[in-house]
């Protein structure tokens, strides 16, 4: 692919996702705003996280859902709670995800959201 496209493409998009592994092969993600500044394909540079003013119940649903996607690769609520290894039964931790889901995004994360650079 031609890196003229690639660096179109990633101007376009309005959120990030930045994914690592750790150490004990546990994949880390972190929802961010686009790219405040960008130098070529290797240097990005980002200035806050979309959950950084979420409510606390809100940051677990954030950090759950994304983690559960990624993990399962999928987008079925049973699955991703699978992912999730709670000790909670199944169902609840179902109805808790599908309550965040129901909401709509607060406020606060939709300007941060909508921030223009």
């Amino acid at each position: 692919m031609d890196l003229k496209k690639i660096e179109n493409f990633i101007d376009k998009q309005k959120v990030s996702f930045i994914c690592s592994i750790d150490d004990e092969n546990c994949p880390n993600v972190k929802a961010m705003l686009k790219p405040r500044k960008r130098i070529g394909l290797k240097e990005f540079y980002f200035s806050t996280k979309i959950s950084s003013h979420l409510s606390k119940p809100e940051k677990k649903f954030m950090a759950d859902i994304t983690y559960g996607i990624l993990a399962s690769r999928c987008c079925l609520l049973t699955d991703i709670v699978d992912q999730l290894h709670e000790p909670s039964q199944k169902i609840n931790i179902v109805d808790r995800l599908s309550r965040h889901l129901e909401k709509s995004t607060p406020a606060s994360a939709a300007a941060s959201y909508l921030t223009k650079w």
